[in-house]
C-alpha cells in the first residue's frame, strides 16, 4: 500500500514511470545505468501519459450463461424418442452456442466503444467462468467525463442481458506505464 501511496502523490505532480512492486536493483550505479540506457524511451513514454489516468472495466456475467439441457421426459411424463432427445439437444446446444456469440460481440463492442474515449486501450488478465471483460483505458483527463457518460451508457444497455459493468478508477496509469521495448523486456 505504501507504494501505491507513493505512485500516487508521484502521479498527481507529474507523469512517472511506476516499477512493478518488488522491482530489484543492485545498486546505485546499475539505476543510473539503467536510466541512461532506457532514456529516450523513457522520456517518450512520459510525454504520452502527461495528463491522463489509467480507467478500468470489468464485464462479469450476473448469472452463469448455461447451455440448456434438454428434458428427459416427454409430453405427458413419457420418455422421449432417441430422435426427439437429440432433437432438443442439438437445439440446447445450438442456443448456448448463440448466446455465446452474442455476449463476444457485446463484449467486443464495449471494448471498442469505450476505446474511442481513450489514447490508448489493453486487456487485462483476469477474465474468468464470470469475468468476461478486463480492460485498462488510458483516458485524458479531458475526455474522462465523455468516457464516464459512454460506460454508464454501458452499464444500462448490459443489464438487460446479465452483465454486470464495473468501472474502477481513476487510477495512476499503471498499465500503461510500463517501457516497451525489446532491450527492457530482456533486462
Amino acid at each position: 500500500m505504501t507504494h501505491d501511496a507513493v505512485v500516487r502523490a508521484i502521479f498527481d505532480q507529474a507523469p512517472a514511470l511506476p516499477l512493478r512492486l518488488a522491482t530489484v536493483v543492485a545498486d546505485d550505479e546499475s539505476a543510473v545505468r539503467a536510466l541512461d540506457q532506457y532514456h529516450d524511451e523513457a522520456i517518450l513514454r512520459l510525454d504520452r501519459l502527461d495528463g491522463h489516468r489509467e480507467w478500468g472495466i470489468r464485464l462479469c456475467r450476473e448469472q452463469a450463461t448455461q447451455t440448456p439441457s434438454p428434458k428427459l421426459d416427454g409430453d405427458g411424463g413419457a420418455r422421449p424418442t432417441g430422435t426427439a432427445y437429440l432433437q432438443r439437444r442439438r437445439h440446447a446446444l445450438r442456443a448456448g452456442e448463440e448466446a455465446r456469440q452474442q455476449e463476444r460481440a457485446l463484449t467486443e463492442d464495449v471494448f471498442t466503444t469505450l476505446g474511442a474515449f481513450a489514447s490508448e486501450m489493453d486487456r487485462q488478465p483476469g477474465a474468468s467462468a464470470d469475468v468476461v471483460l478486463n480492460a485498462a483505458y488510458l483516458v485524458d483527463a479531458a475526455a474522462e467525463e465523455a468516457f464516464l457518460v459512454a460506460a454508464q451508457s454501458q452499464v444500462r444497455a448490459l443489464a438487460p442481458h446479465g452483465i454486470r459493468v464495473d468501472v474502477t478508477g481513476p487510477w495512476p496509469p499503471y498499465s500503461f506505464a510500463q517501457l516497451r521495448s525489446r532491450r527492457v523486456a530482456d533486462a
